[in-house]
């Protein structure tokens, strides 16, 4: 979430909400925001739309964290390695490997307890039905980023349906997966600023020019 500089929040929608798709947790509470209060919203962006879509099921892990018990085993076999086996997952997974290396020693148990506590208060039917307030975001303008390989979110029609719904517009990354933000930095940056407000645009501009 970037607050405008100069901005005040007693005055005018003061803030730019950037929805991320790394930290599932904070998108449903963003996306609850624009939802139930445009006016603190100047624009968002959102890479997990397709989760709220009504047909919309989990991912087999996401799942397994669901499930009482197995839920627990998957933390400890992802907690229980060092953070250098940890990194290398995540590169697995199409992170870069500099980020890995940085997010890798984070990963303990308070993080799998939080991951745990995440994923079954948004078991199923939770997300479909805070889903069905979508049509509220319609009211600031929204971007929807579709990364053509990330399958944890929904399918193509499912992330194209709820965008329709929130009246968002779409950006195709085509190669990009889950951690597409960490895969080609320069793209999602572009996408980024040009999703921004008039001014943050003109702010970023002027930047550029100095450098």
């Amino acid at each position: 979430m970037i607050i405008e500089p100069g901005s005040s929040p007693s005055s005018k929608p003061s803030v730019t909400l950037w929805i991320w798709l790394a930290t599932t947790g904070a998108a449903a509470t963003s996306s609850n925001l624009v939802m139930n209060r445009p006016e603190l919203v100047r624009t968002w962006v959102s890479d997990i739309l397709g989760v709220f879509d009504q047909d919309y099921v989990w991912h087999d892990l996401a799942q397994q964290w669901q499930t009482p018990g197995q839920g627990e085993a998957v933390v400890e076999a992802m907690t229980a390695p060092p953070p250098q086996a940890r990194a290398a997952a995540f590169v697995g997974g199409g992170m870069h490997p500099t980020i890995a290396d940085r997010v890798a020693p984070g990963i303990d148990d308070v993080m799998g307890s939080c991951i745990l506590r995440l994923h079954r208060s948004s078991a199923q039917p939770a997300v479909a039905e805070m889903g069905a307030e979508l049509g509220a975001a319609k009211a600031r303008p929204g971007l929807a980023i579709l990364p053509t390989e990330d399958h944890f979110v929904g399918t193509d029609e499912q992330r194209r349906r709820a965008a329709r719904r929130a009246g968002a517009q779409i950006e195709v990354l085509d190669g990009l997966g889950h951690w597409w933000t960490t895969q080609d930095p320069d793209r999602a940056a572009s996408v980024l600023i040009l999703s921004g407000t008039p001014t943050r645009r003109r702010r970023v501009a002027a930047l550029e020019r100095i450098a």
